[in-house]
């Protein structure tokens, strides 16, 4: 048998490569520490090592940890993070006018996750003891995937961000796979507000909501207030605009249904509310409000909720939405 042998000078080489891998495994693969990010309010933020211990100032970044499965690392929270329900059980840092810097500091984060919502003063506060704060501000749902991203680069979960991405895209085409079947001239008109209330507060173009309306195939009536801002409508507004929908809010210990009800019983009991499209045809809705209101993960399920209330033929409802909770 002929047995090729290798050159001596092969095996002195591979037999220097082996010791070396074994020895130095991280020259094998290299780790992405430190890690910079640049936030919404241009800072430039550098971890050296992932994150242990993570406070998080708003709903939606709390929501958007325990998405990624950094639930455990999560040492603090606001008195609004109520889910899921294991946020409820995390040390509470106030709400957004009483949380101090004394109280975030004595929670020892390595990362403290925020957004523009928050005093000035109090991201000022933190950053001047250095702690690392960044700020996340999204303003579209496209947004809440790069605000996925970014956690996920400071915390090293790029395959959970991955999942997770890919998980709620598949969603969203699945809207918009149905709804592209409906012509824009046939696409209803909606107002976002609660007929019970003598205020109206609504989104205006180029908010958030506004976005969530139109990925589930609706128009924002409310289009001639400030760009990304939300403002009030007066009744005679309301009934000039005339929309073809009227959406309000449940909160957690409420039935969407009974919120529904009595929306649409004050739309009735209305001079003006009941002459609107909306209110002779009885499509007054309740949605949860954290999935119009929170910029995270179930914003994906607000496009699927006012789907199935827009379009019920394209989009069956299977179940009742459920539960509340607001962008603070």
């Amino acid at each position: 048998m002929n047995i090729e042998r290798p050159h001596p000078g092969f095996m002195r080489c591979s037999s220097g490569l082996f010791l070396l891998l074994l020895i130095s495994p991280a020259l094998a693969h290299p780790s992405p520490w430190p890690v910079s990010v640049t936030d919404a309010t241009g800072q430039t933020i550098t971890l050296a090592r992932p994150p242990a211990r993570i406070v998080s100032l708003i709903p939606s970044n709390t929501e958007i940890l325990f998405a990624l499965g950094l639930g455990s690392s999560v040492v603090g929270v606001t008195e609004r993070c109520d889910y899921p329900p294991e946020a409820r059980r995390k040390p509470s840092m106030g709400g957004l006018t009483t949380m101090s810097v004394e109280t975030i500091v004595a929670a020892r984060p390595d990362l403290v996750l925020a957004t523009r919502d928050d005093p000035a003063d109090l991201i000022a506060g933190l950053r001047a003891v250095g702690l690392p704060v960044v700020v996340l501000d999204p303003q579209t749902v496209e947004d809440i995937f790069s605000a996925i991203r970014t956690i996920g680069t400071l915390t090293g979960q790029e395959a959970a961000v991955d999942a997770l991405i890919r998980s709620l895209r598949q969603r969203l085409d699945a809207v918009a796979a149905k709804v592209r079947r409906v012509p824009a001239t046939q696409r209803p008109a909606v107002f976002i507000g609660n007929p019970d209330e003598t205020a109206h507060w609504t989104p205006g173009p180029g908010t958030f909501t506004t976005d969530i309306i139109e990925r589930a195939g609706g128009r924002n009536v409310a289009d001639d207030l400030r760009r990304k801002t939300w403002g009030v409508y007066s009744l005679e507004q309301i009934v000039v605009k005339n929309p073809d929908v009227i959406i309000t809010t449940n909160s957690p210990d409420e039935s969407p249904d009974r919120v529904s009800q009595r929306a649409q019983q004050a739309a009735n009991d209305l001079t003006g509310w009941r002459e609107t499209k909306a209110g002779r045809a009885r499509r007054v809705y309740a949605v949860p409000a954290e999935h119009l209101l929170r910029p995270g993960p179930r914003a994906i399920s607000g496009v699927e909720d006012l789907a199935r209330c827009f379009y019920p033929d394209l989009f069956p409802q299977t179940s009742a939405p459920s539960g509340r909770a607001d962008r603070r």
